[in-house]
C-alpha cells in the first residue's frame, strides 16, 4: 500500500527525527530554489536548526539542476539548465572562480562526481545524452546516447556502475561507467517518468521520484529490480517530483516537488516512507520554484575529530595516515627528531577503491575551537583549512598537485612526484630549517573510501600531530 504525503503547519518539527545516528553523524541538506534571478541556496541541519542562506551560485546561472561537491578541488559543480544555453559550471566553495566546465548544452541536469578519478557525469535531457567529462572540462564523451529521454543519474563507485532513469522506455537502467553493458533494472508499470534517482549502495537499494501524474510517487527497489515499493504517494493531479537524495546512515530520503500549492517544496521521509514531512515550503505567492537537493553527512558530531572516519561505514574507524610508521597514540601525536628524515605515508582504505586523497596541514595542535566543517560532502577537520588567495587550499600533497606549503610560512615536504593514489609517500624532508625543536604541526585530509558512511564515499583521515624534539 502506498503512503500518502501529509502536510501541516508544524511540518518542520518532523526534522527532529534526524538529529544524529548511532555513528554520531548529523545530516545537512543543501538545496536551491530559483525565481529566474539569483538562485537561493540553503543549508539546513536535519534537526531543523541552523538554516543558512548563502549565495555561491551567481544570478547568471539561475536554473541550477544538480549539485555535487568534490573534496580535492574544494569546488562545487552544478548544472545550469537554462534551455539552449545550458552548461556545467564550477565554483570555489567561497563563491569565487566561477568557470565553465561544459557549455552549449540544451537541458543540463543531474550531475554526479567520481572524484577518485577526476570525472563528472551529467545528463542533457533534451539531446538524450549522458556525458562523462574531466573536472577541468577536457575529455568530454557521450557514454549513453540514442532516442531515449534519459533523466538524472546516480553513481555506484563501489561496483563501478551508473544508474539512470529512462522516461521513453519507462524504466531504470544501469551500465558500466563507460556506458557499456547497459541493462534494464526495473520497468513499467512500476516506473513511468523516473525524474530523479539515488542509491543506498550498502543496502542494495535504488530510490527514485516518478513524476508522471499516474505514478507521482517516491519509490524504491533492490538493485536487481526486485522488491518494488511505492513508499510515498503524491496526488495524481500533480507531477512535480524532480530530484531526490539519501542519507544512508540515518536512513532518510529527501526530495523536491516543484508543483502544487500543497506539495511544492522540499520533503523528507524515512526510507520506508513513514514520517513524510515538508521541511521547506516554496509557495506560489513568492514566485520561487525548488530545483535541486544535495544531502551531506557531517561525520564528526560526536566522534573525536582526530580519529577520522575511514571505514566507518563498515563499523570501525581505521587509521590511514602515518608519520614515521605511526598514526599516533590516544592523543594522536608522534615525536620526530629535527635532524632525522621525517616520512609520512597514506594507506589504502580497507574497503579498497582508488584511494585518491588530499592532505592539509597547519601549525599547532587542534582544539575544540579550531574544528572546522568542510563544505557539503566531507565532514569536519580538526583545524581550519588555509586557503591561498581565499580559494586554493594550502595542502601538503594530493593526487593532482604537489604543494609544500603548510601554514602560512612553513615548508614541510619536497615537491617530488607523489603517487596519484594511496598507498603513497606524501611527505619527505630532511633537516628542514623550519622544523626546529618545539615545532608542533598537525596534518589531516580526505580520502576516497568505499567503506565510508557518507553516501558518496568520502572519508576524513585520522589526524596526526608531529612534535619536533
Amino acid at each position: 500500500m502506498r503512503r500518502s504525503i501529509r502536510t501541516g503547519g508544524l511540518a518542520l518539527l518532523g526534522l527532529a527525527l534526524l538529529a544524529t545516528t548511532g555513528f554520531g553523524q548529523t545530516t545537512k541538506v543543501y538545496f536551491t530554489e530559483t525565481q529566474f534571478g539569483p538562485p537561493l541556496q540553503y543549508e539546513v541541519f536535519a534537526d531543523g536548526t541552523g538554516r543558512t542562506t548563502f549565495n555561491i551560485i551567481p544570478a547568471a546561472d539561475f536554473l541550477p539542476q544538480g549539485l555535487v561537491f568534490t573534496p580535492d578541488h574544494q569546488k562545487l559543480f552544478y548544472c545550469n539548465q537554462n534551455g539552449g544555453i545550458g552548461s556545467v559550471m564550477s565554483i570555489n566553495a567561497n563563491g569565487t572562480g566561477r568557470t565553465f566546465v561544459v557549455s552549449g548544452l540544451q537541458d543540463a541536469r543531474g550531475i554526479e562526481a567520481d572524484w577518485a578519478n577526476d570525472k563528472l557525469y551529467f545528463t542533457d535531457r533534451a539531446t538524450k545524452i549522458i556525458y562523462r567529462v574531466n573536472t577541468d572540462g577536457s575529455g568530454i564523451q557521450p557514454i549513453i546516447s540514442g532516442t531515449d529521454r534519459v533523466e538524472r543519474i546516480a553513481l555506484d563507485l563501489v561496483n563501478n556502475k551508473i544508474y539512470f532513469g529512462n522516461s521513453t522506455q519507462k524504466s531504470i537502467e544501469r551500465a558500466d561507467l563507460d556506458g557499456s553493458n547497459r541493462e534494464t533494472v526495473i520497468g513499467a508499470p512500476s516506473v513511468n517518468t523516473p525524474s530523479g534517482i539515488c542509491l543506498d549502495v550498502a543496502a542494495g537499494k535504488i530510490y527514485w521520484v516518478d513524476s508522471a501524474p499516474v505514478t507521482n510517487y517516491v519509490a524504491r527497489c533492490n538493485t536487481d529490480g526486485s522488491g518494488f515499493e511505492a513508499i510515498v504517494d503524491g496526488p495524481q493531479a500533480s507531477s512535480g517530483l524532480l530530484d531526490i537524495d539519501i542519507d544512508p546512515v540515518s536512513q532518510r530520503v529527501y526530495w523536491v516537488d516543484n508543483l502544487g500549492q500543497t506539495e511544492k517544496g522540499f520533503w523528507l521521509a524515512n526510507t520506508d516512507g513513514t514520517g513524510a514531512t515538508r521541511f521547506k515550503t516554496t509557495g506560489t505567492a513568492n514566485g520561487l520554484a525548488p530545483t535541486t537537493i544535495l544531502v551531506s553527512v557531517d561525520p564528526d558530531t560526536l566522534l573525536p575529530c582526530t580519529a577520522g572516519t575511514v571505514n566507518l561505514g563498515q563499523g570501525a574507524r581505521t587509521d590511514v595516515l602515518f608519520v614515521n610508521g605511526s598514526a599516533g597514540g590516544a592523543n594522536r601525536e608522534v615525536n620526530v627528531v629535527a635532524s632525522n628524515e621525517i616520512l609520512a605515508t597514506i594507506a589504502k582504505p580497507p574497503a579498497g577503491g582508488n584511494g585518491r586523497y588530499v592532505i592539509h596541514g597547519n601549525l599547532g595542535r587542534p582544539s575544540e575551537l579550531s574544528v572546522t566543517p568542510l563544505p557539503r560532502m566531507i565532514g569536519d577537520t580538526c583545524f581550519p583549512v588555509l586557503l591561498r588567495d581565499g580559494a586554493t587550499p594550502d595542502v601538503v600533497a594530493n593526487s593532482a598537485r604537489n604543494y609544500d606549503l603548510v601554514g602560512e610560512n612553513m615548508f614541510f615536504g619536497t615537491p617530488t612526484a607523489v603517487p596519484a593514489k594511496a598507498p603513497a609517500t606524501i611527505i619527505q624532508r630532511t633537516n628542514d630549517p623550519n622544523l626546529s625543536p618545539g615545532t608542533v604541526l598537525s596534518i589531516q585530509g580526505a580520502i576516497f573510501d568505499p567503506g565510508s558512511a557518507v553516501a558518496r564515499g568520502v572519508s576524513i583521515t585520522n589526524l596526526v600531530t608531529l612534535v619536533v624534539l
